[in-house]
């Protein structure tokens, strides 16, 4: 779609969301003007959005109310090798409940996932993707202790994957955590070079996160920082699975604000560690900056994906001046649109963060003037063009002038009057560059130009 297009579908899009749901059909028609795919394209964008939670922009794993405490049917009840005592957080993946295991017999956050978020073709490999999350043993992860499925009815038709692991008592997302205990920026990016670790260690064991957002980065009481879900969106490709719902069921969910934007062209083979990388970039920008890169508020999941894709994020000194430097340089690195133009890797990431608060040269370099300048063109193609040939005109414009001036200005020949009293120094064009007279030497015996000067004042 062109950007005239999409900013076409964009303003019908604003202007029908503002209108009662019963005029809004009637407006799209009228504002489309019996254009059916533009007003197809509107219609399903709309619906999108109004089938979308109405939270979908907030942190996936969030508090449950009282309600869905006393109301889940999982409670109480067992799954697997565990008994579920009550639940701790929702979001667009799954709910996780607080379990506890037979044997050995000790607490264990289960998470379960939604019916229909796990994609057909991970679940038939669920087995031997979930034997390679065991292999994850650092301290700031927390460990994946089993995966199986779980059947729902009677008939067990449906099963679904759920995972337990550990649990962290008195965790808080990283930013909640940071903000109540009024961290310094120096102890937020202690921690977060903790984070880089353990997301490195995944990569190092072939495991790529690809949820990486606060609601899965926590810290406890003692701020002791433990990545959570590691692997989960790669063993089930739930991420994936939540962009691309629309074919099965209706629906939109997740935290779309934390993802790459080639996890926003749902394209699985695109994603590598380097996807990991963008979103540690986010939530770095948002332990910092406390805001996100792009605008969320009133914004629809397309919209908000289309920024991730194509529009620069905010530059933190702009929020923040004290940003303004290597930290910025470090940002921007980490949300660099294109995978090679960001860190190679998490450690990457984190050694220059470990730089930085050495006062050591970072690694990070801002981009150069023709880097620039090619970004620009990739984003302003119809105002490059039109640049390009404006500048073209005037170089050949500039052409024809020097021309002129050459044969307006170069001296060509001397004629020497018959009377033997003047002489003119002619150009090219004919035109008289300069005179002589000799009046008061009695006349000019002999004129000659020996050589062509490069300017005729110099004869």
């Amino acid at each position: 779609m062109s950007d005239d297009r999409w900013r076409r579908v964009s303003e019908i899009l604003k202007e029908a969301m503002q209108r009662e749901p019963d005029a809004r059909a009637s407006f799209i028609a009228q504002s489309c003007g019996g254009d059916e795919s533009l007003q197809a394209e509107v219609k399903s964008l709309l619906a999108h959005d109004a089938q979308a939670p109405a939270d979908f922009l907030q942190p996936a794993i969030s508090s449950a109310q009282p309600d869905s405490i006393s109301n889940d049917p999982l409670i109480g009840q067992r799954v697997g090798h565990y008994e579920v005592k009550r639940m701790i957080g929702r979001g667009g993946m799954g709910s996780v409940y607080l379990a506890i295991q037979d044997n050995p017999q000790r607490e264990v956050a289960l998470k379960i996932l939604k019916p229909g978020i796990a994609s057909r073709y991970a679940l038939r490999h669920f087995t031997h993707e979930s034997r390679l999350l065991a292999r994850l043993t650092h301290a700031n992860i927390a460990q994946i202790y089993e995966a199986g499925t779980h059947d729902l009815g009677d008939d067990h038709t449906l099963a679904i994957p759920f995972f337990a692991m550990e649990y962290v008592p008195d965790a808080r997302p990283i930013t909640d955590y940071a903000k109540q205990q009024n961290l310094s920026r120096r102890k937020r990016l202690e921690m977060f070079s903790q984070v880089c670790d353990a997301v490195h260690h995944g990569h190092q064991k072939g495991v790529i996160h690809r949820d990486l957002k606060p609601a899965n980065i926590l810290a406890d009481s003692t701020g002791t920082v433990k990545v959570i879900d590691f692997g989960i969106a790669r063993c089930t490709d739930a991420d994936i699975a939540m962009t691309t719902m629309k074919t099965d069921l209706q629906e939109i969910v997740g935290t779309v604000q934390y993802m790459s934007p080639e996890q926003c062209g749902t394209d699985p083979l695109q994603i590598d560690s380097r996807s990991d990388v963008y979103s540690l970039g986010v939530v770095l920008y948002e332990l910092l900056c406390g805001c996100l890169p792009y605008e969320t508020d009133g914004t629809t999941i397309a919209q908000l994906a289309r920024a991730i894709c194509e529009q620069p994020p905010q530059r933190p000194s702009h929020i923040q001046r004290a940003l303004r430097g290597d930290l910025e340089l470090i940002l921007m690195k980490a949300l660099e649109k294109k995978p090679q133009d960001r860190y190679a890797s998490a450690d990457a990431l984190g050694q220059d963060i470990r730089r930085f608060l050495a006062k050591e040269p970072i690694e990070a370099r801002p981009p150069t003037a023709w880097t620039l300048l090619l970004r620009w063109i990739a984003r302003h193609p119809i105002a490059a063009t039109t640049t390009a040939c404006t500048l073209v005109l005037l170089a050949m414009m500039a052409a024809a002038s020097g021309s002129n001036w050459f044969l307006r200005q170069r001296p060509h020949e001397i004629l020497l009057a018959e009377n033997g009293r003047e002489a003119q120094l002619l150009a090219v064009s004919g035109n008289t560059l300069r005179k002589w007279n000799a009046a008061r030497d009695g006349g000019i015996r002999f004129a000659k130009l020996l050589d062509i000067p490069d300017h005729p004042h110099r004869v």
